[in-house]
């Protein structure tokens, strides 16, 4: 299986323009598929965490082995988009007015759509022609969970959904003290500015970020190039790979107690809750009652892993129980 040759293929997907006069949006997006395999596929597509773009599932580093997660599932069958954060990346860069969470679910159930329709017909534009597309997937990490959570209950774009790091219920940040928020009030939150909303000692203690985001056993310099370029602004001229430029603007709400509550609980498909042993997640247990429609939740804690569960060299752990969870939900 390691040594059968996986494509990618870079492209853009197009949104539908949000409103009548608007203009097509695209969204970078990275495939990768095992054209071997034969019959029905599952195509999942997968959705980064607040400062991170689609190289997040294709972290290719010198300190990290490979596969990345999306190797990791196209080596097993499925069919992995990886997607760069509406409005930044390759796709087309937008205004953070532009970008409010509502027109970001919009415009991306409508691309995936795009996609999925592309894929179908054999005319995306890769060399293995067209895909007989059996159920789709979505997974979220971190700020991508809480907007596939919204997308979900709005406009049911999958069949199933994987939340990993991120708590429907009330995401807070880990410390060796216990876990914390922003320093503003929540009711003034999505009034501020991203510099405004993420103060306190979240952002002026680093150690406090280097706690939650990286267990000791990630090696120092993947955890010097992933965190020495600023935050919540970014301060450094030339960023990593896996590092977008700026933020959703809704990163600014993201810590509110329930922000996401109502969407949960709409949400009709299985559901996959995955964090790490030190995350943002406060009790996983408490995971399962948020989807309260859904018919299937599943809850998975990858011991030794802090919440960049990608950068883990226990990442694959937490792969192999979540494509398990694929198969049985395909």
């Amino acid at each position: 299986m390691a040594d059968r040759e996986l494509l990618q293929f870079h492209f853009n997907m197009e949104a539908t323009p949000t409103v009548p006069t608007g203009s097509v949006r695209k969204i970078g997006a990275v495939l990768v598929i095992d054209p071997e395999f034969s019959g029905p596929r599952t195509v999942c597509f997968g959705f980064p965490g607040g400062g991170y773009n689609k190289f997040y599932y294709l972290l290719d580093h010198p300190d990290l082995t490979r596969p990345s997660q999306a190797e990791y599932h196209a080596r097993r069958g499925i069919v992995f988009i990886s997607c760069d954060p509406f409005g930044d990346g390759d796709g087309t860069r937008l205004a953070q007015e532009e970008r409010d969470l509502e027109t970001t679910v919009r415009a991306v159930d409508s691309a995936v759509a795009w996609t999925l329709e592309r894929l179908r017909a054999g005319t995306l534009g890769g060399s293995w022609g067209s895909v007989e597309v059996d159920k789709t997937l979505g997974i979220g990490h971190s700020l991508g969970a809480m907007q596939l959570i919204v997308q979900q209950a709005l406009y049911s774009t999958f069949d199933a959904i994987a939340v990993l790091g991120f708590s429907a219920v009330h995401s807070m940040i880990p410390t060796p003290n216990g876990y914390i928020e922003p320093g503003v009030q929540e009711s003034d939150r999505a009034k501020t500015n991203l510099e405004d909303a993420w103060t306190g000692p979240i952002v002026e203690n680093s150690s406090h970020l280097r706690f939650a985001y990286h267990c000791d056993d990630v090696p120092q310099r993947l955890v010097d190039e992933d965190m020495n370029v600023g935050f919540p602004t970014r301060r450094a001229h030339d960023l990593p790979p896996w590092i977008s430029q700026t933020f959703p603007p809704f990163v600014t709400e993201c810590l509110n107690d329930g922000i996401v509550r109502k969407e949960a609980a709409l949400v009709d498909v299985p559901v996959f809750v995955g964090t790490g042993q030190i995350d943002i997640v406060p009790d996983l247990k408490d995971e399962s009652n948020a989807y309260k429609a859904s018919p299937q939740v599943t809850l998975y804690e990858l011991g030794g892993s802090a919440h960049m569960h990608n950068f883990s060299p226990k990442r694959q752990t937490l792969w192999s129980e979540l494509h398990k969870w694929f198969e049985f939900q395909c």
